[in-house]
């Protein structure tokens, strides 16, 4: 018995069925990475690096633990030297402060308290003679002679000031000669407007003639 083959013909192509990934809405836009802030940044460097230091430090706190003893003896021998050499150089670098130097006081001239003694008393002829003959031609010159000395002093004494007392405050000797000599004056003001201290300074030559005087009357 024959037997027939019946070659069948392919039948359509199949094929599986195609993916479609799911699109977005329209008008959606995907949302932007955020950056993190200078702040987060900044605490995130800061751990890093104290998180090295701790590591390193404990590395070398294991290299070093042989050695206490000799470190413990060291670091304050080199505390000692870097504080001294730090002294020194600050002792070097510092601004020297304004220097002062007290003279020694002299005793008071003859002269001037001759001056102030009359003075007190309105004596204009013992106050002329105690000026240096120098001193005296420099007054001419300037127009002020005893006379007019003498009306000066009589026109404060009717307009009531009076000088009641003269105290010592100091003098030195001057390298060219002669000497300066500093008071204070207590002087009762005129129309009842009290008392005043009032400073005089006075130059003399070598043998204590008033060679310049200066007040602040």
């Amino acid at each position: 018995m024959d037997e027939r083959y019946q070659q069948q013909s392919p039948g359509p192509a199949v094929y599986p069925p195609q993916q479609y990934s799911p699109q977005p809405p329209p008008g959606y836009q995907p949302a932007a990475a955020r950056r993190p802030s200078r702040v987060n940044v900044f605490a995130r460097m800061l751990r890093l690096l104290m998180r090295r230091l701790f590591y390193g430090l404990t590395l070398l706190g294991r290299a070093l633990a042989p050695h206490k003893m000799a470190i413990a003896i060291a670091l304050p021998l080199l505390a000692l030297v870097v504080g001294l050499a730090g002294f020194l150089v600050w002792e070097r670098i510092a601004p020297a402060g304004p220097g002062f130097t007290r003279t020694e006081s002299i005793p008071p001239g003859g002269d001037v308290e001759s001056y102030l003694t009359a003075q007190s008393k309105y004596d204009v002829d013992q106050m002329w003679n105690a000026f240096s003959p120098a001193f005296q031609a420099s007054l001419l010159d300037q127009g002020k002679t005893k006379n007019t000395m003498r009306a000066q002093y009589q026109n404060l004494k009717l307009a009531g000031l009076s000088y009641l007392k003269s105290s010592y405050i100091g003098g030195v000797k001057l390298s060219k000669g002669g000497a300066l000599y500093f008071y204070v004056v207590d002087v009762r003001m005129p129309q009842g407007a009290g008392n005043e201290k009032i400073p005089f300074t006075f130059m003399v030559d070598e043998e204590g003639k008033i060679t310049g005087l200066s007040n602040q009357q």
